[in-house]
């Protein structure tokens, strides 16, 4: 299969979403009275835009970066793979524990956890926005 070239420009436009999606799910913590199906049916849209986002920079920024001929875009792009491979393993072990029966039990666990996790993907977010897809505009 033809490696693709990345599209800074796709890419940032899928991190606004992701944002949004992200700032949706938050918002849903607010109240005092929890709506569980509702946070799930937010997490379940976030969490297939994210795969779809991933996949993406899966399949092309990254190996655009690491296997290029700048050394530093290289170092950088291995660096954040791993931090993308760290936060990937969190994001779904957040996913596989927080069940729609353990939400309605310990909803001030979820909100604590699922507040915690919104912020590590907002600066996911912002991190590759400063970092990463200014060297996709270098390369």
């Amino acid at each position: 299969m033809e490696q693709q070239s990345p599209d800074p420009a796709r890419l940032r436009a899928e991190h606004d979403a992701l944002a949004r999606r992200v700032a949706g799910v938050r918002q849903l913590l607010e109240p005092a009275a929890p709506n569980p199906r509702r946070v799930l049916g937010r997490l379940r849209a976030l969490r297939v835009a994210l795969a779809e986002h991933l996949a993406h920079e899966d399949s092309e920024l990254y190996p655009q970066l690491v296997g290029g001929a700048d050394p530093a875009a290289a170092a950088i792009g291995m660096h954040l793979r791993c931090e993308y491979d760290y936060l990937t393993g969190d994001w779904n072990l957040y996913l596989l524990h927080w069940r729609p029966a353990r939400i309605a039990a310990d909803w001030a666990g979820f909100v604590e956890d699922s507040r915690a996790m919104m912020a590590r993907l907002d600066a996911r977010i912002a991190r590759e926005n400063a970092l990463l897809y200014p060297l996709l505009v270098a390369c």
